[in-house]
């Protein structure tokens, strides 16, 4: 079975990146792969048919995944540009005009050294995922506040994130 993740941090101490690589382990028997903003090009409708080779694989890795788990930080109580252009690319038809967010199932995580966690930029990204019908569980997210630099808060989370995890392989067995 295969996941993807969709990390919308760019920075290499990225706290989302960690999260991403907590929640991975919970998936030791999945086949899982990786995808950052700079993976994707920004959005531009003079690039996008024919496809370039980047985006077919992006897409081929998606279409052959159980589901996809964004891990997002919260930029100015919104979801960051790098995720909202991630989710452009994937919304729209590939060469043969198939489209590949509806149906998929996806999940939403995310982590933050503030007080809100990322809830409000999840409920932005989980209406936006809604409306281009992909399958997701608005009830099973993982939002945590005030991490810390180490990613001690990944310990003190791990129930949690065990917890999400197990949520999403039932939702995607299903």
């Amino acid at each position: 079975m295969k996941l993807v993740f969709l990390i919308g941090s760019q920075r290499e101490g990225s706290l989302n990146k960690l999260l991403a690589k907590e929640i991975e382990k919970e998936f030791a028997d999945y086949d899982i792969v990786e995808y950052y903003p700079n993976d994707f090009k920004m959005f531009n409708q003079d690039l996008e048919k024919p496809e370039e080779d980047w985006i077919k694989k992006i897409r081929e890795d998606i279409r052959e995944a159980e589901g996809v788990i964004i891990a997002s930080p919260e930029y100015n109580y919104s979801v960051p540009g790098t995720v909202k252009n991630m989710i452009d690319w994937l919304s729209r038809p590939n060469d043969d005009e198939k489209y590949l967010i509806g149906g998929k199932n996806f999940a939403v995580a995310g982590v933050t050294q503030g007080l809100d966690g990322t809830r409000l930029a999840q409920k932005e990204l989980i209406a936006v995922l809604h409306q281009l019908r992909a399958n997701i569980d608005p009830m099973n997210t993982i939002s945590i506040l005030f991490a810390d630099e180490e990613g001690k808060f990944l310990a003190d989370n791990k129930e949690r994130i065990k917890d999400f995890a197990e949520k999403f392989k039932k939702f995607i067995e299903k």
